[in-house]
């Protein structure tokens, strides 16, 4: 079968050298047609022609073709040459070395097609060649060796991605796309989508200003952790986004960094202009406020990249002050950043909000007021004029992330999504393994007595540590208690009622050594709040749903490192046993200390096969026992693991 050829545009719009075409320089061309080079669309019929000729052995057909390309388009090819910038046009030497670069073998080395140039019908990226067979545009020889069936991949145009221009590394895109998925089945990723990108080994593979470089060094980053593996060259391509991500798993910087990069180029396209170009959406205040503050170490000594927090908890003219300044980057809660955008004065440009970032997705629209204000945040930030999905012209680049199942909330934000890239990392429904479980069945009136007893012995138990409760009022008279009965530990409580720059305050009181526990409510400081100090977290009230649960154990487990959590439970919280014994269950032995009795045996009573857990010599091996038992997958093996256990 004859290999498929590519010629390179730029010969086939280029003069030709030596007149008409010599013998010699006949011979030549056919010298270089029979090799293996793909040979992309030709821009006539004429050239169409020529290419098919010159392709073939027959030497005739090859001069006769030629000397007719030559001869009736040069008129043509010197309209194309002047009409075109001087950096682009075309001349003879330009020939010699179209032919004499290598043909490019794989997408990812090409780059991305600006407005007026030919698209690849495969991947969307320059379409330098055109295929003899097909006469389709295509980037390179893996693109034209794609069966004809492939359905046509046209990206989104978006202005920032020509920027930027993203490319991966040779490392990482040379492979094939098996290769890859068994990279990301080794790093327990789930990638979702067309033409995902391959991943980022590492951060030195980026192309980022000097600057940007070395904050990112100072702020302790240093090899990319899963998540921002596959998110990063996604954002950096302009692909929409969709992740679930553990809690610490680096979800953070997984879109920081590219939002930083995107809006460092768009800032110098503008010339510094100011207009808010990234919008990262969040539903508390303090989430908002340590994005900022990560962003502010990032963008240290980068020209015009400046930041704003707009939350309900600041008054509103400093926000409008500081927009007024300029600025590249807005973090901010969604009820004031809708009240901005309602009065936002015409005398003011309107924000860009090339990339939109929605954290902790699942919460905000968690309730059916919260889903109508986030459809009517994303209506002003994308303008009345965007197109329907599945047209062209999405210019606004939307990533939706969260610690749980992000994409079950995907169908309230489909207007706004083009094609995302679903990425998933570990289980998303089991606690982060590297957080140390332990259970502790202490009636309520009890509880107090035993939380005093855990944070006096710090050898077991090392402070700092997060104290989660339920109520408001529970938070303060705790945290007066335990400074009252545990001498020498700094205590200090957290609720939604706590003024926000109080909040921030205890947030870097707990980033330091000053404070050494804090009480804070479930629902504040569960999710996305980052302090790498905590290595002990302590359930005081069992939450209600097993998500929350998840959130708050993950305070312990930042970025890889080990924690513990301890949690109280009692029949109060008999709702959750049954979620909260099938999670256990897919968790290492290693990683879940000895369950309570009383938990043991609502677990026998559920699964009769497991009742020898009722035995008093059975109770000391703990959940390693049922572990066992549950995972025996057949008769016998069931059988042995019941004897090894009564002969325990």
């Amino acid at each position: 079968m004859t290999p498929t050829l590519l010629v390179p545009r730029a010969v086939l719009l280029g003069k030709r050298g030596g007149g008409r075409g010599g013998a010699s320089d006949r011979g030549d061309r056919e010298k270089r047609a029979r090799s293996p080079v793909p040979a992309l669309l030709p821009v006539s019929k004429r050239a169409r022609t020529a290419s098919r000729a010159l392709s073939s052995n027959d030497t005739a057909a090859a001069a006769t073709a030629t000397e007719s390309l030559d001869s009736t388009t040069d008129t043509e090819r010197e309209a194309i040459n002047d009409a075109a910038p001087p950096s682009s046009r075309h001349s003879e030497d330009d020939d010699d070395a179209a032919f004499d670069e290598p043909v490019k073998e794989f997408a990812y080395y090409q780059r991305p097609a600006l407005p007026d140039e030919p698209v690849c019908v495969v991947c969307g990226r320059y379409g330098e060649y055109i295929s003899d067979t097909t006469e389709h545009d295509v980037c390179s020889r893996s693109a034209a060796a794609a069966p004809s069936i492939m359905p046509i991949y046209r990206p989104v145009e978006r202005f920032h991605a020509h920027l930027v221009a993203y490319q991966p590394h040779p490392s990482m895109a040379k492979y094939a796309a098996d290769e890859l998925e068994a990279f990301r089945l080794a790093k327990h990723i789930k990638a979702r989508g067309r033409h995902i990108p391959p991943l980022l080994a590492d951060f030195d593979h980026l192309t980022l200003p000097d600057q940007l470089r070395s904050n990112l060094r100072d702020a302790g980053y240093h090899a990319p952790t899963p998540v921002q593996m596959q998110v990063i060259p996604a954002a950096l391509a302009a692909r929409d986004v969709v992740a679930a991500a553990p809690t610490g798993s680096g979800k953070t910087l997984a879109f920081l960094l590219p939002c930083i990069v995107h809006a460092y180029a768009l800032s110098g396209a503008f010339h510094g202009e100011g207009r808010p170009y990234v919008f990262v959406v969040a539903p508390t205040h303090d989430l908002c406020a340590q994005f900022e503050w990560a962003a502010q170490k990032l963008c240290r000594g980068l020209p015009d990249m400046r930041t704003a927090l707009i939350t309900g908890e600041r008054p509103i003219p400093p926000q409008w002050h500081r927009l007024h300044r300029g600025v590249s980057l807005v973090f901010g809660t969604p009820g004031r950043l809708d009240r901005i955008l309602e009065t936002w004065p015409s005398t003011m440009a309107r924000p860009r909000a090339d990339i939109i970032v929605l954290d902790e997705v699942d919460r905000l629209v968690d309730s059916e007021v919260k889903e109508s204000l986030m459809r009517q945040l994303l209506g002003k930030l994308t303008g009345p004029e965007m197109p329907m999905r599945g047209e062209m012209g999405h210019p606004h680049q939307l990533m939706l992330f969260s610690a749980t199942r992000a994409w079950r909330t995907r169908r309230i934000f489909k207007p706004w999504l083009h094609d995302p890239v679903r990425v998933a990392i570990g289980d998303l429904d089991m606690v982060t393994p590297d957080v140390r479980q332990t259970f502790f069945w202490v009636e309520s009136n009890a509880k107090k007595r035993r939380l005093f007893l855990l944070l006096n012995d710090p050898i077991r138990y090392p402070l700092p540590a997060i104290v989660f409760v339920e109520s408001r009022v529970g938070a303060e008279l705790l945290a007066k208690a335990i400074a009252k009965r545990c001498p020498g530990v700094r205590a200090r409580h957290v609720h939604g009622e706590t003024p926000g720059a109080e909040r921030e305050a205890i947030l870097h009181a707990g980033l330091t050594s000053s404070t050494e526990v804090i009480v804070a409510t479930s629902g504040l400081w569960a999710r996305g709040i980052d302090m790498p100090r905590v290595r002990l977290v302590i359930n005081f009230d069992m939450p209600r749903h097993l998500d929350e649960y998840i959130h708050q154990v993950g305070r312990a487990g930042r970025a890889g490192e080990a924690g513990r959590a301890v949690t109280f439970i009692n029949d109060e919280s008999k709702s959750l046993f049954r979620d909260l014994l099938e999670m256990l269950r897919s968790l290492p032995s290693s990683k879940v200390d000895s369950l309570p009795v009383e938990l043991r045996r609502y677990a026998a009573q559920r699964h009769p096969i497991e009742s020898v857990l009722a035995n008093p010599h059975a109770r000391q091996i703990g959940i390693q026992v049922y572990t066992a038992i549950d995972r025996a997958t057949d008769e016998e093996g069931a059988q042995i693991h019941r004897q090894s256990i009564i002969h325990t």
